[in-house]
């Protein structure tokens, strides 16, 4: 493992769009060797998401996307939406390939799960994942996060993608904060 980055986090700004549409989309959907671990190009084809829908959830009330940055470079974002009174929806955790394996993900929730609490008075973090992706099921749990076993299936539009294996399923997983 590399030596750990120094980072810092802050909100997504409207001007961070295109640079969270690649990192998003290189660390979900590239098919190059390149892509990181965490890859799903083998799943779904297309871009998880477009430089207008980040826009969307920037402007919105009540969901953020929060970045790390390394010597003032985003290296990882990620999403938190305020789900109701108790529960923070946590998405779209995207850590630059080049720079994965280096705990950032792990330093992303941290921060993400703090933000939810802190903003939204979060006391669970909720997150969804797909049920044949066992290697991020077992990044998860040792996050803390446990299987709901509620199943649902993957919401494919022109957003997320095309399946290439069939249908595919989500598991809700979830955590709750020790008081």
């Amino acid at each position: 493992m590399e030596e750990t980055l120094n980072l810092s986090f802050r909100s997504a700004r409207i001007e961070d769009a295109d640079t969270i549409k690649r990192i998003v989309n290189m660390a979900y959907r590239d098919g190059s060797d390149t892509a990181g671990w965490s890859n799903e190009a083998h799943l779904i084809s297309g871009n998880r998401i477009e430089k207008n829908h980040i826009i969307d959830i920037i402007n919105k009330p009540n969901i953020a996307i929060l970045v790390a940055l390394s010597h003032d470079n985003i290296v990882a974002s990620m999403c938190v939406e305020k789900l109701n009174h108790q529960e923070s929806y946590l998405s779209m955790l995207a850590v630059e390939p080049k720079f994965q394996s280096r705990g950032i993900g792990r330093r992303m929730f941290a921060e993400i799960e703090e933000y939810s609490r802190l903003t939204f008075g979060a006391q669970t973090y909720v997150l969804e994942v797909i049920t044949l992706r066992n290697d991020l099921i077992l990044f998860y749990n040792r996050l803390g996060y446990q299987q709901t076993g509620q199943i649902s299936e993957f919401p494919f539009s022109s957003v997320v993608g095309e399946s290439l294996v069939g249908s595919l399923y989500l598991e809700r997983m979830e955590k709750h904060r020790k008081c």
